[in-house]
């Protein structure tokens, strides 16, 4: 994932979270304090782009909970405006790229951390399964990174998702071999399709 993308999910995050901001409850402490829950692969083979996700919401979080001379959202204020200056904390559990992983990581979150929305979880199908727990528990999920389409096709009402799904990058794709054919003048003979059995390799196989 590159550090443009990073900044890209920090600012779209920043956005989002503003958002709960305003409908969290909270103490009238001085120093208050909203927890969003955070579900990515830290470990195993997706670590790397569990780590990137994760770096580029902690960029988020420092942006919100301090001020900086940026033209970003929240970035020339300390901590959510619209609740007063609270500080914005960012809980993350490990999927370990699994998808019951993701799903207790996910309750465990919302039962124990009593967070006000959930970020996550690079992986269509963690990201499947943890919607489950969201829709039942009502609470606002966000997916930067999961590009299955049905995941935002089954009518889920706390279910967002803030990138293009494979229909587009699909087509993105086709149009960009067929400049490449029309450019260089050579035909296409054989295409091959190699996919991963999950959620988003079936359905990156079926679209294409």
């Amino acid at each position: 994932m590159s550090e443009k993308k990073n900044i890209l999910i920090a600012i779209l995050i920043a956005l989002f979270i503003t958002h709960i901001g305003m409908t969290a409850s909270c103490s009238q402490e001085a120093e208050r304090r909203i927890k969003v829950g955070a579900v990515y692969p830290l470990t195993g083979s997706l670590a790397t782009a569990g780590e990137n996700a994760r770096n580029g919401i902690l960029l988020a979080v420092d942006i919100i909970n301090n001020e900086y001379d940026l033209d970003l959202p929240l970035a020339r204020s300390r901590g959510l405006t619209s609740q007063n200056g609270a500080r914005l904390e960012v809980i993350f559990s490990d999927s370990q790229g699994m998808p019951s992983t993701g799903r207790s990581a996910a309750e465990r979150l919302i039962d124990e951390e009593e967070i006000v929305a959930l970020i996550g979880c690079y992986q269509s199908a963690v990201t499947e399964e943890v919607s489950k727990i969201t829709e039942i528990k009502g609470l606002p999920f966000l997916t930067a990174t999961s590009t299955a389409p049905s995941l935002t096709g089954k009518g889920l009402k706390w279910l967002f998702r803030t990138t293009p799904d494979e229909k587009i990058f699909i087509q993105n794709f086709y149009q960009f071999l067929h400049d490449i054919q029309e450019l260089k003048d050579i035909r296409l003979e054989r295409l091959g399709i190699v996919y991963e059995n999950s959620v988003w390799g079936t359905e990156v196989a079926e679209y294409a």
